[in-house]
Order: structure tokens, then sequence, then C-alpha cells
């Protein structure tokens, strides 16, 4: 499993909720699941994608990985997965690197 905490934007972060986090994983991942302010979803090459809301408004991910899946499944699930963490966290996957470098 791995566990990351990405930034969110500001004016995203004022509106964001757990129903929206679901919304946007039922966009890209077609399915979403919300129990006690986390919402869970599998696909692709995600056996297990687990979101919340952090103390700070920060967006919680947890993931765990299906090692087992072919090439085109893993490129497919990472693209789906990208498009996600933009929507609800208004950073692309460029910034969210660069955020992740100036936060170390």
């Amino acid at each position: 499993m791995n566990l990351q905490e990405y930034e969110i934007k500001k004016k995203i972060r004022k509106e964001m909720t757990v129903g929206k986090i679901a919304e946007e994983m039922r966009g890209e991942f077609g399915m979403a699941e919300e129990k006690n302010g986390h919402v869970q979803a599998s696909f692709g090459a995600l056996r297990r994608i687990e979101c919340w809301l952090g103390e700070k408004g920060q967006l919680c991910v947890e993931t765990e990985s299906n090692k087992e899946v072919s090439d085109e499944t893993a490129s497919d699930t990472i693209g789906k997965f990208n498009r996600f963490l933009v929507k609800v966290t208004g950073y692309t996957s460029k910034e969210r690197r660069k955020n992740a470098m100036k936060n170390k």
C-alpha cells in the first residue's frame, strides 16, 4: 500500500467535499463507494484506491496496486488516475511533483 498527500488549490479546496471526490472517482473509474468520510474504488491496475480529506485540507490517497495487469491496462490506469488528481487538486502531474519537492 502507498499513502500520498496532495495539496489542493485554494479555490478548489473551498468547494471540495467527500461527495465531490466520489463524483470525480465515478467519472474516471466508473464506480466509487462512500463510507465514513472516505471514498473507495477499484479500477484497472489499482486493486484499491481510497481517498479522504486530511485535517489540513489536503487530499489523502492510499492505493494498492495490482502488478499482474497488462502494460496497456497499467498505462490506462495511470492516465485516469492523473486526470482524477487534476480534477480534485487543480494541479497537473508536473505541478504536483514540483510541490512535493518543495515540501520535502
